[in-house]
């Protein structure tokens, strides 16, 4: 065994081996971090803008309260609470599976603007079309910052640069997930 060391071709194989070995361990961590980053962005925002995230969450408020008054109404608020639920469960923790937020996103946002439309639509107390147009304001709102929180376009960046040979095929032999758009 001690002569395989001295050996000067082992030595070169072992070192390029121990070379090559840290450089895909370092380009690993780095790629996963970057991915991260992006993700990341969803919920702590980008570039100094809102995130989308605390956007949603506060959409979630705003379904919450809508719900109690359409039920005042005789409003059937059942899906719109079931996909308030999902979605609360879909960014819970800061869920990086921006994928499945958004699948749990968009029936919620249809359903909520069906139900702002109704009670927008009914002859409500005074105390509830204040209520209403205080929450229309805010989920218009909430809905213009989850449009221009960047991170869309972080995910174009990062994909710009990463999406192609050999970074993708590094990333899928090493299980890496990409970033996703938030559509």
């Amino acid at each position: 065994m001690k002569k395989l060391f001295q050996n000067p071709v082992f030595a070169v194989l072992l070192t390029v081996l121990l070379v090559v070995g840290s450089t895909l361990i370092s380009a690993n961590l780095k790629l996963t971090r970057a991915c991260e980053r992006v993700t990341d962005g969803f919920y702590s925002g980008v570039r100094r803008q809102a995130s989308a995230g605390q956007a949603i969450r506060t959409l979630c408020s705003d379904a919450e309260q809508m719900i109690i008054i359409g039920d005042n109404y005789g409003i059937d608020t059942a899906p719109l609470s079931a996909d308030t639920s999902a979605l609360k469960q879909a960014v819970a923790f800061d869920n990086p599976d921006i994928a499945a937020v958004y699948a749990a996103f968009d029936p919620f946002y249809t359903k909520l603007k069906i139900l702002e439309n109704e009670l927008t639509h009914k002859d409500l107390s005074d105390r509830h079309s204040e209520q209403m147009a205080d929450l229309s304001q805010e989920i218009a709102a909430c809905r213009a910052q989850i449009d221009s929180s960047g991170y869309n376009e972080s995910v174009s960046t990062f994909l710009r640069k990463n999406n192609r040979f050999p970074t993708r095929q590094f990333a899928e032999l090493f299980g890496i997930a990409y970033p996703v758009y938030f559509a």
